[in-house]
Formats: structure tokens, sequence, C-alpha cells
């Protein structure tokens, strides 16, 4: 098992925050204008990436209440595994995978287990982005997938192949399915350029990191 470079539990605690924030970041619609700075150029192909298949980080997920304590909330679990590799790619891709659990204490009054899965090619491009959400009663399963030769992505319900009641959405330009985009932010060169635009497509909602 080896922590990400970029997530480590015993730095900065605005760490929790940000897990806390990640389910919220993934279901709101976000939209800078004006000025976003440069696009993110990664150059994969040309240099190593922080993580590789099999690689396994635990967050314990931290509820702030109105005092001081921070208590534990439930546990976010991010997963890297090999994926297939895309026609004409020649290597394979990525399977990642975030489940996001409640804690006991919290099930006791609103249980949730959360899944989010995305396939990409070995440069990061996207390919489907799956959303397993079973929050108490509500089971429901979202599903993008990314056409890059017809530039479209197309989101319905339903898991990959049964999808229902899709809709197809124009193609960004170097876009990313939500749960890659965190990782492209991982293997960004911050030290080359301080600042980058990774731009995202979520349901059909389309916004910058």
């Amino acid at each position: 098992r080896r922590t990400p470079a970029l997530l480590d539990p015993a730095g900065d605690h605005s760490l929790a925050k940000a897990i806390v924030d990640l389910r919220q970041w993934m279901s709101e619609t976000q939209m800078l204008e004006g000025d976003v700075g440069r696009r993110l150029d990664l150059a994969l192909d040309r240099r190593a990436l922080p993580f590789e298949a099999g690689e396994e980080a635990r967050y314990q997920v931290l509820w702030k209440g109105g005092g001081a304590v921070n208590l534990p909330a439930g546990e976010a679990v991010f997963r890297v595994e090999p994926g297939a590799a895309p026609r004409g790619a020649g290597r394979a891709g990525f399977r990642f995978e975030l489940l996001v659990t409640t804690a006991a204490w919290i099930s006791a009054f609103f249980e949730a287990r959360d899944r989010f899965w995305s396939l990409t090619g070995p440069s990061l491009d996207p390919l489907v982005h799956v959303q397993e959400l079973h929050e108490g009663r509500r089971h429901v399963t979202r599903t993008m997938t990314f056409d890059a030769g017809r530039r479209r992505v197309i989101v319905g319900t339903g898991p990959p192949d049964a999808l229902q009641d899709a809709v197809e959405f124009p193609w960004v330009s170097a876009v990313r399915d939500p749960l890659g985009a965190f990782y492209e932010a991982r293997a960004a060169d911050f030290d080359a350029a301080p600042r980058h635009v990774i731009p995202v497509s979520n349901a059909g909602r389309a916004y910058t990191l």
C-alpha cells in the first residue's frame, strides 16, 4: 500500500475537509468565469505518474461540530486498478474507485454507501464514469459515457450496459470525468506551472477544477 504524495494524512488538517467536500464537489455545478489561467498539460506519456495500479488510500471523514472536537463520521477509500487498453492505445488505462461510507453512529439515522468509479485511457482521457449512490432509501446509479469520436458525453441512469433515459451533451476540449480529474490534479507539475485548469463534465454539468 502506498500513500499518495499529495494526500498526506499526517499533513494539513484541511485534508479532512477536502474529503468531506469531495461528495459535494461531484454533485454541484461550478463555473469559473474570466481568466481561468493556463490549461493543464501533463505530458503523461513522457513522465512517471505519482500513482499506479494497486494503490489504496484510506481517509477518515470528520464532522466538525459546534465545538473544537472533530467527530469521526465515515471513511473514504480511494483505489487505483488496471483498466483495459483502449483501441490503438497500446497501453492499459486505469480504473479509479472511490468508496464513501458513513460511520455506525451516523448510519443509525442516515446511512450512506456511495461508490464512484471511472475507466480512463493511459493518459487519463475519460471513457466511463459511474456513480452508485446508496443514501438511506435512495438508490440511484448514474452513468456517463465519453465518446471522443463523436465528441459527445452521454448521460443516463442505470449501469453502463443498461443505460436508460440517455441524454447527450457537447464535448469540452481536454475534458475529464469527476474522479479522473482528481487524479490528473495529483499528476500536475505545479513546479513548472503553479496554475492549472482541468475541465470537468459531471452528469451534463460542465465546470473547471
